[in-house]
């Protein structure tokens, strides 16, 4: 398609003008040099100003379709040396704002001139005759105004029937793109999109992709339509943000996915102090723009704005920044920031809670032993509900310490269902809270809770290995090889994963695959002489002594620790049909309050001690409630 200029005359921006027949830029009536591409964007942004202009209608507009070009590169440098010439910036933009992953909107107020007034002239015969049609034009607009207005309010009432009742269920909020230069302040744009994630997830009647999920988009180059069908979501939330000083910048937009239209756009200059309040007033904005129904205790949480120093809230976000990261080293920076957001401010209940879940999964992974980080959790959760009781997180941290050191299921379940009051799109309290259901044998409800907590983080691998562990155990062996096989598509490289399928295959009698899993598994961990004496034992005897000769191996090895896995021993153990060892295991398991037991209910590997009147007496010391009792 050849290049085009829209058909106008002259426009003026500010103290700029635009002559688009003469193709010229002028500031205070002095010509400014443009080329010809950036010129070619000017003019087609100005013809439609305040709307958003994607990369695409760009390039079908400026650069045909038969010329080879760079094309990212080509309109990376149009928009550069427009900017240039326009005296404006990225960063504070007057003119042309950047829609990261979409394109560019011209949001300077444009009056359009009409021709250029030294061009344009009349002679008393063509004056004349100018007004005879002046006049015979009005006569006949007033005979078609009646009609135009009666179809243009026509069309306007349906319309606005559309625009006022949008069908949108579900959006994802992308990560907000740092404008500062600077990578340093990631952490200040991570923490404004996690924590618009935070509160519009606070709405029952919306589904909230998760963060984990909608990182992967950081920096990407997908369009929205892409992203917005990966996630299955009806709406995107997308902008910038800026921070120098205590200045900040940030823009919102909340963009329709299909068709694509912009719905509304918001941007706020000004000091970081206001940051609380903004970020809340863009979540309640959003939700009334896409009119989703809030029960009166939703619009309550939601209007809720939690008052803090700024120096508190930036070392605050800059905790969550670690924490979000997947190495122990970061969570432990992140527990010096939470730390020192609480002594700037001891009643920002944010920062409790954030240094209560470091402890929560210091106790869960380490190196921390759970004696020494489950009562440094408690105590900081505790402080920070009664800061706070309508935070959603210590709840659920509450939960974990009911669960997972306390075992008293009761207490543990009620906080779960708080949590989800008060955030029902949270991935990980629905995963939790499944974890809680299967260790009392709700598995139906469990594998709700897997599905739903998929729905919301669709690309955690955890998650999806949940879900198929919970189909395995549920007898659905054909369903979980398949939602173990979607693990792989995820991450191919996420090794676990297969061990998790060797399993699932070996329950329904499909041996061959089975063992191919775990060979691929124990090469990939760097057990190749293990792998090739398993592979070769199975070919020769069965899977039955192969998986007798693996265990053996394991437990040689275990019991050489200093530390051995007592809950691993005991399963394997089981296993090998040692009921003694068995026991002996369990109860040291049991005396370390270790998670593992928690699944003693339901593991298969226990199979061979069911009958055994040791195991009802160690079922019965758990406590379970009237709905587990042994099998």
């Amino acid at each position: 398609m050849a290049a085009t200029t829209p058909k106008l005359g002259l426009v003026q921006f500010g103290v700029l003008e635009l002559d688009l027949k003469a193709r010229e830029l002028r500031k205070r009536g002095v010509k400014v040099r443009l080329q010809d591409q950036p010129f070619q964007v000017l003019a087609v942004l100005i013809e439609h100003a305040g709307e958003a202009v994607t990369k695409e209608e760009l390039r079908q507009r400026i650069w045909p379709s038969d010329t080879f070009v760079d094309f990212d590169h080509g309109l990376h440098s149009a928009i550069t040396r427009l900017r240039e010439a326009l005296g404006d910036s990225a960063e504070n933009p007057r003119f042309i704002e950047t829609l990261p992953r979409r394109g560019y909107r011209f949001i300077a107020q444009v009056k359009e001139l009409g021709e250029d007034p030294q061009s344009a002239s009349l002679s008393p015969a063509g004056l004349q005759k100018s007004s005879a049609l002046v006049l015979a034009g009005l006569l006949v607009g007033a005979a078609l105004l009646a009609i135009v207005l009666d179809l243009d309010l026509a069309g306007a009432r349906q319309w606005l029937r559309w625009q006022g009742n949008p069908s949108i269920h579900s959006l994802a909020v992308l990560p907000l793109e740092n404008l500062s230069g600077d990578s340093a302040q990631d952490y200040f744009a991570d923490g404004m999109t996690e924590a618009l994630i935070t509160d519009l997830a606070k709405v029952g009647g919306l589904r909230v992709i998760s963060r984990q999920s909608v990182i992967r988009y950081k920096g990407s180059k997908k369009t929205l339509s892409e992203i917005a069908s990966e996630l299955h979501v009806d709406a995107l939330v997308e902008g910038t943000a800026a921070r120098s000083g205590d200045r900040v910048r940030i823009t919102i937009n909340l963009v329709l996915a299909s068709p694509e239209r912009h719905l509304w756009a918001e941007t706020y200059q000004g000091d970081m102090a206001n940051v609380l309040v903004l970020q809340t007033e863009f979540a309640q904005t959003i939700v009334r723009q896409i009119r989703v129904h809030l029960t009166p205790q939703e619009q309550a949480n939601l209007a809720k704005a939690r008052p803090a120093s700024p120096e508190a809230n930036e070392l605050y976000l800059r905790g969550r920044f670690y924490l979000n990261k997947g190495v122990f080293s970061a969570w432990q920076m992140s527990r010096d920031y939470f730390e020192r957001a609480i002594a700037k401010d001891p009643s920002y209940a944010p920062a409790y809670a954030g240094l209560a879940a470091f402890y929560a999964r210091a106790a869960m992974v380490g190196p921390l032993t759970p004696q020494q980080a489950w009562p440094k959790a408690e105590e900081t959760v505790d402080r920070a509900l009664q800061l706070d009781e309508t935070l959603a997180e210590p709840h659920a941290l509450i939960a974990q310490i009911r669960l997972f050191r306390d075992w008293n299921w009761a207490a543990a379940e009620k906080e779960y269902r708080r949590a989800l009051e008060l955030n029902p799109n949270s991935s990980d309290v629905h995963s939790n809270y499944a974890y809680y259901l299967r260790s009392v044998s709700r598995l139906d409800q469990a594998l709700q809770e897997d599905k739903r907590a998929l729905e919301l983080d669709p690309f955690r691998v955890d998650l999806s290995n949940h879900l198929a562990f919970d189909l395995d155990l549920a007898g659905r062996y054909e369903d979980a090889v398949d939602q173990f096989q979607e693990s792989l598509k995820l991450d191919p490289d996420a090794i676990g994963t297969r061990m998790l399928l060797s399993n699932a295959y070996e329950h329904r009698g499909m041996y061959d695959q089975s063992v191919a899993e775990l060979v691929d598994y124990l090469n990939l961990t760097n057990q190749r002489a293990l792998a090739a004496n398993f592979e070769n034992t199975y070919k020769t005897s069965g899977f039955a002594k192969a998986a007798r000769f693996l265990d053996r191996q394991f437990v040689a090895r275990e019991r050489r620790k200093s530390s051995p896995a007592s809950w691993d021993l005991a399963c394997s153990y089981a296993r090998l049909g040692e009921r003694n060892e068995a026991f002996n295991w369990l109860e040291r398991a049991y005396a370390e309050h270790h998670g593992g037991l928690l699944q003693i209910r339901y593991d298969p590997d226990l199979n061979s001690l069911r009958s055994d009147l040791r195991y009802r007496n160690l079922v019965r010391r758990m406590d379970f409630p009237p709905e587990s009792l042994p099998r």
